[in-house]
């Protein structure tokens, strides 16, 4: 209600990637910050809302990557979750399972495109979806092993 907001201030994904090369071995994301009125108490309190996708991409050789995607989509905060082995087809990766789920990677400059065609068959939450284009913020692969 008061105050100054000019000292409320984050570094964006566009920031960070600045200091990352274009290979496309690295950590990848897309926040986004937003007033969530799907909330909304009587008082009028509202919170402020973040959606946020992080894919991690390792280059296994020129033609397959390793990737792991985590996205909180939406007001409701739905939950999508993927990870495997994606192969070179033509000039993007695709990951395909058992349940009729793809996941096609597109890779430009520093940036990636990551789109499934369906989220139930991907065994995403009802409202979670993966269709983002991410940012790369980090050269790193960090994998759930490195961190025991």
């Amino acid at each position: 209600v008061s105050g100054d907001v000019s000292i409320l201030s984050c570094k964006s994904s566009e920031d960070y990637s600045k200091s990352t090369n274009a290979d496309k071995q690295g950590t990848y994301e897309l926040t986004n910050y937003f007033i969530n009125d799907y909330w909304l108490d009587q008082n009028g309190q509202v919170e402020i809302g973040m959606n946020n996708t992080e894919l991690i991409i390792e280059e296994l050789d020129p033609n397959s990557v390793q990737f792991y995607v985590e996205a909180i989509c939406g007001p409701t905060y739905h939950y999508a979750f993927a990870s495997g082995i994606a192969n070179k087809e033509n000039d993007v990766y695709v990951y395909r399972n058992e349940d009729e789920c793809e996941i096609v990677i597109s890779f430009k400059g520093k940036h990636v495109t990551i789109k499934a065609n369906d989220s139930m068959n991907c065994g995403f939450g009802a409202r979670a979806y993966l269709d983002h284009e991410l940012v790369k913020i980090k050269d790193e692969v960090v994998r759930a092993e490195d961190n025991r």
